[in-house]
C-alpha cells in the first residue's frame, strides 16, 4: 500500500472530551473536532520547547509522528491491516506530548545550554 495516502497520520483523544461551550460552562463532545485541537496544541508546545522548529512544519509533523505511542487495532480498513504500524485506525499511534517535547529538545540539543532561548 502507498503510505502517502494512509490517514490518519496520528490519533489524539477525541472521545468524551470536556470542552467549553458558548455562554459559559462545559459539555462533553467526541470526534475529530475534539482530537484536532490536541494535535494543534502539541505542535505549538513542540515549537515552544524548541523555538528553532518554528516555520518548519514538516519537521514538527515528523517529530509528532515519530514520538506517537504505537497502537494497533483488530480493524482492517482500505486494505491496511490494523495490526500494522502505521494503520488506518491510529496512523502512527496516539500523540504523546512528553515524548514529542523530548524529541524536539534532542533535535536541538544546544538550544538551552544557558537556560534561555
Amino acid at each position: 500500500q502507498d503510505t502517502l495516502v494512509l490517514k490518519p497520520n496520528v490519533s489524539a483523544p477525541g472521545q468524551g472530551v470536556r470542552s467549553s461551550v458558548p455562554g459559559g460552562g462545559f459539555a462533553v463532545f467526541s470526534g475529530t473536532s475534539m482530537a484536532g485541537p490536541h494535535v494543534a496544541g502539541l505542535a505549538a508546545l513542540v515549537m515552544s520547547a524548541a523555538p528553532s522548529l518554528k516555520r518548519q512544519p514538516l519537521v514538527v509533523k515528523q517529530i509528532i509522528m515519530d514520538s506517537a505511542l504505537s497502537l494497533t487495532s483488530g480493524q482492517t480498513c482500505g486494505g491496511y491491516a490494523g495490526g500494522a504500524i502505521p494503520n488506518a485506525v491510529f496512523g502512527k499511534g496516539r500523540v504523546d506530548a512528553g515524548a514529542a517535547v523530548q524529541a524536539a529538545l534532542a533535535a536541538t540539543p544546544d538550544l538551552f545550554l544557558d537556560g534561555f532561548e
